[in-house]
């Protein structure tokens, strides 16, 4: 794509030059005065790079560099000079200036812009990855904190004894918590997953679209200036997906409707079912075939630029002032995770858009049904009191023999006491004195053949290296629990 270069100079030779020189990368845009510079900046659509004149009448390009960096630090700035010596020059490069070009060697300005865009993007690439690490730090250590707060609520709202002792009204209310609780849990694991790269499925389950699309156009209920027109197959096939993930997409797009219409105007949403043969879509790389449930979310609002279209599915892109980019590649990802495509119409500014989501017809298989323990006995290491309270009783609900230990060091000292005695060990990853991975460890020192579940946060990351036959990730519900507790009994001792 030809760059768009702002130049800034007043000379006339040097205008024509740089203009000739510059003709087959990009197209040259120019101003002679501090007023026209700033407005260009202000106007609509940045420039990919700036190219200044050292000295101008009343102007110079230091302070041209030194504005951009204040107010549009992304652009690169290339300055040309035949005054400034090379110690000062290589003094502004050190605050960040691209490169510079004597005036009598200006047949470098070609090469010197694609080098100075191209070290620009990749050091925008290099903050980014930065800021998404220590991102992933931050909300690491959030989540794993959060998890534990949830993790007891999907346990209790779980228990068939508890909703034993309920009316019929107590259990919805009851099933309303624990989907609550569920979601949260959910949202968070997909942003960690997001932030390093990962694409995770969830839970998936049997699903009917239509139900989660009505759930998240509730939002838009509160706003009276939006008119909702629906049109929806009533043949519509069920599909096999994660509630929350496929939630979060729909409320993603119902939201970018109802800016882009700017409170007021109408937002059309439509669902069926196709059959698609070689069909280029935006987030497909390659054409697709196949039966698909489509979901098109359509609004007369503002429309979106050529150039917006390129970019819209890139990580930060924002045509928002107050966007962060992550909406429409988060819907991205979720919607890859569940095999389908994501694809957008939009004729230009003030002519509205489309989205489309195209997710696959599959089946699922039935439901969970727990199984009862035998009394094998299971040792629990949980650090957190009431989440080690709430596991304990639901296994021995379900007919197992319970022993807990609230850290590492613990669990050890009642391995080497019981451990011939033990079937299962049930370990957190992390937990002071000593974590899950140093625990493990140990116990296979003592009996190389121990059978252990692990459990770990949202962070995808943390516990991957676990030996552990089953890894479990907060929160989990009753049901996940007791299948990891009988698929890993029901797997051989090996030394």
């Amino acid at each position: 794509m030809p760059l768009r270069i702002l130049l800034l100079e007043d000379d006339q030779s040097h205008i024509v030059l740089s203009t000739r020189l510059l003709a087959e990368i990009g197209t040259v845009h120019w101003v002679d005065t501090k007023e026209a510079f700033l407005h260009f900046l202000s106007g609509p659509g940045n420039p990919d790079i700036i190219v200044a004149d050292a000295r101008l009448p009343g102007f110079t390009g230091e302070e041209a560099f030194r504005l951009v960096q204040e107010k549009c630090p992304h652009i690169p700035f290339v300055l040309l000079t035949g005054t400034l010596n090379d110690e000062r020059c290589a003094a502004l490069m050190r605050e960040g200036l691209a490169d510079y070009i004597l005036k009598d060697r200006m047949s470098r300005l070609p090469d010197a812009v694609r080098h100075a865009v191209e070290w620009k993007q990749g050091q925008l690439e290099r903050f980014r990855a930065q800021r998404m690490e220590n991102i992933g730090v931050l909300a690491a250590g959030i989540v794993h904190d959060l998890n534990n707060i949830l993790a007891p609520c999907v346990m209790i709202t779980g228990m068939p004894t508890l909703r034993n002792q309920l009316d019929e009204t107590g259990c919805k209310l009851l099933d309303k918590i624990e989907e609550s609780v569920r979601r949260g849990g959910d949202l968070i694991r997909q942003v960690i997953m997001f932030i390093r790269g990962q694409n995770g499925h969830g839970e998936q389950k049997e699903l009917n679209i239509v139900d989660v699309v009505m759930e998240a156009l509730r939002w838009l209920e509160f706003y009276k200036g939006v008119e909702i027109r629906r049109m929806f197959a009533t043949d519509t096939p069920k599909i096999h997906g994660n509630l929350t993930q496929l939630f979060q997409v729909f409320t993603n797009l119902f939201v970018n409707a109802r800016q882009a219409v700017q409170g007021q105007g109408t937002i059309f949403v439509a669902i069926d079912t196709v059959e698609l043969r070689d069909r280029q879509l935006r987030t497909a790389t390659e054409p697709v075939s196949g039966r698909f449930i489509r979901v098109a979310v359509s609004d007369d609002g503002i429309g979106i630029t050529p150039d917006g279209m390129t970019h819209l599915f890139e990580r930060f892109f924002t045509t928002k002032t107050d966007g962060t980019g992550m909406g429409l590649p988060i819907a991205a990802e979720i919607v890859r995770g569940h095999r389908g495509y994501m694809d957008v119409q939009s004729v230009g500014a003030g002519q509205g858009a489309t989205f489309t989501v195209y997710l696959p017809v599959g089946d699922i298989s039935g439901e969970f049904k727990s199984l009862n323990g035998k009394g094998e006995t299971i040792l629990l290491t949980e650090d957190e009191a009431i989440l080690a309270e709430v596991n304990k009783m639901t296994m021995e609900l379900y007919g197992y023999h319970v022993l807990v230990a609230r850290n590492g060091a613990e669990a050890l000292s009642i391995f080497v006491r019981e451990g011939e005695n033990i079937d299962v060990v049930v370990t957190d990853a992390m937990m002071p004195v000593m974590d899950g991975k140093v625990l493990i460890a140990k116990l296979r020192e003592i009996r190389s053949d121990v059978k252990v579940i692990g459990i770990t946060g949202a962070a995808t990351e943390e516990g991957a290296d676990l030996d552990a036959a089953k890894i479990l990730k907060k929160p989990y519900n009753v049901g996940e629990l007791l299948t990891a507790l009988r698929d890993v009994l029901k797997t051989p001792n090996t030394a």
